[in-house]
This record gives structure tokens, C-alpha cells and sequence, in this order.
């Protein structure tokens, strides 16, 4: 195998192992909230990064296809664990049931289906051959219409996951500012590289074949080893003071040095006749 392709795998295999780490750790810990998704999920990258990393070293196109099949098993699952991730760290657990957790999988599943059984219906993808690029041979696909369909799906779900997670991180306290800006962070990373792999695959820009989004999950995976290591992601989470605070009878209102509000609850509202938005920032006396 030619240098060119080690500068490709090996960042691939660091990013398997990367996930894999991470897995362990969040597993140890699958007491704290959103613990255990988090490690399904770094689970799903560390398929997909290894798959990817076999894909890339392997030379003939029967061989590259069968790793591109191998992805999925880590690709489908990705979407669906985020969601449930998100869900779980803005203190929404109880929405996501197993019911509905399983009418959500039903497209990836589907998707699983379709793929490793696409030679019978080319819906996944069509026109498969070997496409060079400077100095490596990538797999180069013509995506059918359960691919996109699938892509439409996934999208969706990381869009809500990380709305939830950029919710949360706006109405956090202050102490919990930092901590929900990794996740967020965190999120935005593979996605957005997720759409330039989309279009590195396609016909329309066949330069750009590589498809970035294993990359990406390599710099969410650091970022959050560092989140877990400074500020204790999933053991110390803003979801405490919802389901607490939030949720007790009696009214409490936080006050700035100022005399301002800067927080309240729900009973607290209730008793003021006021809005969230109207109450935050008031003078007390005024309140």
C-alpha cells in the first residue's frame, strides 16, 4: 500500500479508536444521564471510521462496496442515538419511550435493508466504479433514491437533537453555559462536514471525493474526551435543575446583586402572572 493512503487510514483508525475509548468511559458511567446513547453512539462513529479506514486500504471495487455496506451498520444508527442523546441531556427522557423509539428507527432500519440487499434493487446506490484522485483510488457512487430519502430522514433528526442541545444551551444557568457549548459544538462539527461528504460523493463535484464526516466525528470525539475531563459531561448537567426546580410546588425566584430576576420557576410564574420572558431581567420590587 502506497504512503498516500496511510495519511487517509491511519487518522480513520485514531478515530476508531478514539470512539471506542470514549465508549468505555461513558459506559462505566451509565448511571449519569445520556450516558448510555453517548456510548452507543461513539460505538456507531467507530464502525463507520473503520469501515471507512478498510474501505479506503482495500483495492478492488467488490471489496470496497462490501466495506461501504459495513458502514451503514454504524451510520444508520447514528441519527436515531443523537436524538435519544439530546433527548436525554435536556431532561426529555420520558417523550422518548421504546414505542416510539422504535417507530423512529424504522427508516434506518429500512435503510440497513435496503443496503446490504441493494444488488437486488439499486436503491441505495447505482453506477459504482473506482475513481482516481491524485494519488488513491476512492469508491465512487451513484446515489438512488432510498440513499436521500434515508440522508432527508437523518438530517431531521440531528437538526431536532441539536436544537434541543442549542435550546438547553440558551436557557442554561450560567455555571452550565460552557459545558452545553461543547455539546453543541460537538454537534455541529460531524453534520456540517457530513453535508461536503454528501456532495463529494455526487456527481457534481467529483473532486472533492473524500468524504470528511468520519474526520469530523474525530474532532467531536476530542472535544468532548476534553468536556468529560473539565467539566464532567453527564455526571454534572443543567437537566437536575429542570427536573427539580422546575417542577417543585413552591416558588423560587433568583436574584442578581442587583435586585434583578435572573431566574424563576414555574410556581413562580404561576404566582406572579408573568411570562418567562417578561419576568427575566425585572426589578424585583416591580415583579
Amino acid at each position: 500500500m502506497d504512503w498516500p493512503y496511510f495519511l487517509y487510514i491511519v487518522p480513520l483508525l485514531i478515530a476508531a479508536a478514539i470512539s471506542v475509548g470514549l465508549a468505555a468511559y461513558a459506559w462505566l458511567r451509565r448511571t449519569a444521564t445520556a450516558a448510555v446513547p453517548f456510548a452507543i453512539l461513539m460505538i456507531a462513529v467507530s464502525i463507520w471510521s473503520f469501515g471507512y479506514a478498510m474501505e479506503f486500504g482495500s483495492a478492488s471495487l467488490a471489496v470496497k462496496l462490501l466495506w461501504a455496506k459495513f458502514q451503514y451498520l454504524g451510520i444508520v444508527v447514528i441519527p436515531v442515538v443523537w436524538l435519544a442523546l439530546a433527548v436525554e441531556y435536556t431532561g426529555q427522557g420520558r417523550w422518548l419511550s421504546r414505542g416510539r423509539l422504535a417507530l423512529v428507527s424504522l427508516v434506518p432500519l429500512a435503510t440497513l435493508a435496503l443496503t446490504w440487499s441493494n444488488d437486488l434493487h439499486d436503491l441505495i446506490w447505482h453506477e459504482v466504479g473506482l475513481q482516481p484522485t491524485g494519488s488513491v483510488t476512492l469508491l465512487a457512487l451513484n446515489y438512488g433514491p432510498a440513499f436521500w430519502f434515508h440522508s432527508a430522514y437523518a438530517y431531521s433528526l440531528l437538526a431536532v437533537g441539536t436544537v434541543l442541545i442549542a435550546r438547553a444551551f440558551y436557557l442554561a444557568p450560567p455555571t452550565f453555559k460552557a459545558q452545553s457549548r461543547v455539546i453543541l459544538v460537538g454537534a455541529t462539527i460531524p453534520w456540517l462536514c457530513n453535508i461536503v461528504g454528501l456532495l463529494s460523493r455526487s456527481e457534481q463535484l467529483p473532486y472533492m471525493a473524500l468524504d470528511p464526516t468520519p474526520f469530523g466525528f474525530t474532532a467531536t470525539g476530542l472535544l468532548v474526551a476534553w468536556g468529560l475531563l473539565r467539566f464532567r459531561l453527564f455526571d454534572v448537567i443543567p437537566v437536575a435543575r429542570d427536573l427539580i426546580v422546575e417542577n417543585m410546588g413552591d416558588a423560587m425566584i433568583v436574584l442578581s446583586a442587583q435586585n434583578l430576576i435572573v431566574d424563576l420557576n414555574r410556581a413562580a410564574l404561576d404566582l406572579l402572572h408573568l411570562t418567562e420572558t417578561e419576568a427575566v431581567g425585572l426589578p424585583a420590587s416591580e415583579a
